[in-house]
């Protein structure tokens, strides 16, 4: 007979943890198990599995309950690589229990040594939600000026060479939103440019690059006008970008996350879930907001995700999955 799942945590998560619910909310829930010995030692692959009681052509109710079983492995390698979910997991736990008993003593050491300064993950979306809604300056001649040089390249000829064919000139202009970077495919780690969080690989084609940042400068245009009609906001996804921000924030700052949110969070994001803001004082408190983000991410002192944090990670690791196996 097949063992009994063994949960090690199980929270609501989504707008119910936040404290951002509403009547018509459905429910989310966040599994983290310690998956069979058995399915390892057969070399069973470890994934993230869900299941809903909804159906993909309608929206969810407030009958409905989404679960997301995570092994326990994947939420910790998450968490390093500070991926959203895993990094509000841990933090619903510490929020609501002390750090006694195995998994509690393991999330204590996992939020106290390898949180870090990465929020990458965390404010992608809410990224992009400031492109589309028109968040200028800075970020809009950044990808302005990446864009034209691409241009030229293309117009000289250069359109099928690789993108590494921008590495010295990225070098002369690199700043906060547009530098080189590497990413990791297939556990190795490749070069790229990083332009507003998002990344360009340098195996890909001058001419590739030049369409995908052509497209991210139209986001600034066409949909950010039609964004400045009321019919045109998406008001849920504008509050959940805020609600990002907020948090990644606090998390630079404070090294920590609280849930549910402080109340005069929840009512402002309520507010504007529902439309009762005006669009312009979204937008800007959304611009500065991503200011706030930008100082935040400059004055952490969490550390960085380095190759030699990431071997103490795996020593660790492996420590504690046997010590959950053989407890």
């Amino acid at each position: 007979m097949r063992p009994v799942m063994n949960v090690l945590f199980k929270t609501e998560y989504g707008s119910r943890l936040y404290g951002t619910n509403t009547p018509t909310s459905d429910t989310d829930w966040k599994v983290v198990y310690l998956p069979a010995l058995d399915d390892l030692l057969v070399g069973k692959r470890l994934s993230i599995t869900s299941k809903s009681t909804g159906d993909d052509k309608s929206r969810n109710t407030s009958d409905d309950e989404d679960i997301s079983f995570i092994p326990l492995q994947i939420f910790a390698k998450d968490f390093l690589a500070g991926q959203t979910y895993a990094i509000e997991v841990a933090f619903a736990y510490l929020s609501r229990y002390d750090s006694t008993g195995l998994f509690g003593y393991f999330v204590g050491e996992l939020t106290s040594r390898f949180l870090t300064s990465n929020v990458k993950a965390m404010v992608g979306y809410a990224l992009n939600q400031a492109q589309i809604y028109g968040v200028k300056g800075t970020r809009l001649a950044t990808v302005e000026k990446f864009k034209e040089h691409l241009e030229t390249l293309c117009a000289d000829g250069f359109a099928d060479e690789k993108l590494d064919l921008v590495e010295n000139w990225l070098s002369e202009n690199t700043n906060k939103y547009l530098f080189y970077t590497t990413y990791e495919n297939h556990n190795e780690k490749l070069a790229a440019v990083s332009l507003l969080e998002k990344v360009y690989p340098f195996n890909i084609t001058v001419g590739e690059a030049y369409n995908r940042v052509r497209k991210l400068e139209d986001k600034y245009g066409v949909r950010a006008q039609a964004a400045k009609q009321a019919d045109g906001a998406d008001w849920k996804a504008m509050s959940h970008a805020l609600r990002i921000l907020m948090q990644a924030i606090v998390l630079l700052e404070e090294h920590k996350l609280v849930f549910p949110l402080p109340a005069d969070a929840v009512a402002f994001l309520k507010s504007v879930k529902n439309g009762k803001v005006p669009f312009e004082n979204v937008q800007t408190v959304l611009v500065n907001w991503m200011h706030d983000l930008d100082v935040a991410k400059e004055n952490t002192t969490l550390p960085a995700n380095t190759d030699d944090l990431e071997q103490e990670f795996n020593t660790w690791l492996i420590k504690w999955v046997r010590l959950f196996y053989t407890e």
